[in-house]
């Protein structure tokens, strides 16, 4: 028996079943034994910031572009980063901005929000490379309209614990986990049918879902803290239209094991991620009141409503054949519609 299980018993003999949420929180974030503390880099799966540094560039124009547009009068440029993991994606917007953007950088603060202790001490060299602008911090403490400036997230709400809940016989039913970590059907708690409520939307009949309470309560509070801004979200997921569709009849719960996917929630507790595809009506019906919801653009639309002619422009002045080829085949891989360019949806808020 690990000592991942030994946990979740005892917290199951001392409390009765476990919901699908408190099982999450256990295995992804126990400061010891979670996955996101056993795991600085995680191997086991692929995503934007490991494709190629012109990912971090494109991000690092975005925000330039809107703290020249809406930001450059401020007295304080605030970057505030959701999940920053090992530091790699903020370590290379900040080389890029210090090296292009200079009156933007200035101005910088930029604020890492990370659980996991072993991967902060991982992002201290980003202290050492740019001093007092950076901070590093477990918790998003930041008061009512206190940050001018963005707060952006990349593949952060996929990661936050959710209940598992099953629609039968018109019934809205919740995963538990017993004593034997196996799972129960139980009626759902008030506040998970009160989500579903709030959202105006549920799963449909025979079908697994998720309700993103988690994704609802950092919301809620990332919004307030927006004084003057955006938030700027790279996730997967969609709208609750399109997520509650009956033909998803097991959710979109997953779990990420060496590059490969499974349903095995119960697994390797530890060795491998959880996740889930998130609900971007969510995000957007829990911002708080004075935010404006831009509509919801895929990561290719992103890229090539912005960013086409400067990407042409970069690849046909490399002159290193290899280099030039390595950074074609990135671009294609952040913007193919059938990988990376639909997967990955933005949402952009700003107060």
């Amino acid at each position: 028996m690990t000592n991942l299980e030994n946990i979740l018993r005892a917290k199951i003999r001392e409390g009765g079943p476990i919901s699908f949420s408190q099982f999450m929180e256990t295995v992804l974030y126990h400061p010891e034994e979670g996955y996101y503390s056993m795991n600085e880099q995680c191997g086991d799966y692929y995503t934007n910031v490991d494709v190629h540094p012109i990912f971090a560039e494109i991000l690092a124009k975005t925000f330039y572009q809107e703290w020249n547009e809406r930001l450059r009068g401020e007295e304080c440029f605030d970057l505030v980063e959701l999940g920053c993991g090992n530091g790699k994606l903020a370590e290379q917007i900040l080389i890029w901005l210090a090296e292009n953007a200079q009156d933007c950088f200035q101005k910088l603060r930029y604020t890492g929000i990370e659980r996991s202790e072993k991967r902060i001490q991982s992002c201290k060299r980003m202290e050492t490379a740019f001093g007092n602008k950076v901070q590093l911090t477990p918790e998003f403490s930041f008061p009512t309209n206190s940050v001018t400036g963005i707060i952006f997230s990349n593949e952060f709400f996929d990661a936050l614990p959710f209940e598992r809940v099953l629609k039968k016989g018109n019934q809205l039913l919740e995963v538990f986990l017993d004593h034997s970590l196996r799972e129960t059907l139980a009626p759902a708690t008030e506040n998970v049918k009160a989500y579903f409520q709030w959202l105006g939307s549920e799963p449909k009949e025979g079908c697994y879902g998720e309700a993103h309470l988690s994704s609802k309560e950092w919301m809620e509070k990332i919004s307030a803290a927006l004084g003057k801004g955006m938030v700027f979200t790279i996730d997967y997921g969609f709208e609750s239209e399109e997520l509650y569709s009956e033909f998803r009849t097991e959710g979109t719960a997953l779990c990420h094991y060496r590059h490969q996917t499974n349903r095995e929630f119960y697994k390797r507790l530890g060795l491998q991620d959880l996740t889930t595809h998130i609900n971007f009506t969510t995000l957007i019906k829990s911002a708080s009141k004075g935010i404006q919801n831009c509509p919801l653009i895929t990561q290719s639309n992103l890229i090539l409503d912005k960013f086409l002619n400067d990407l042409t422009e970069k690849v046909g002045n490399e002159k290193d054949p290899r280099k030039r080829l390595k950074l074609s085949a990135a671009i294609q891989s952040l913007i193919h519609p059938e990988g990376m360019g639909n997967t990955f949806k933005v949402l952009i808020q700003r107060n």
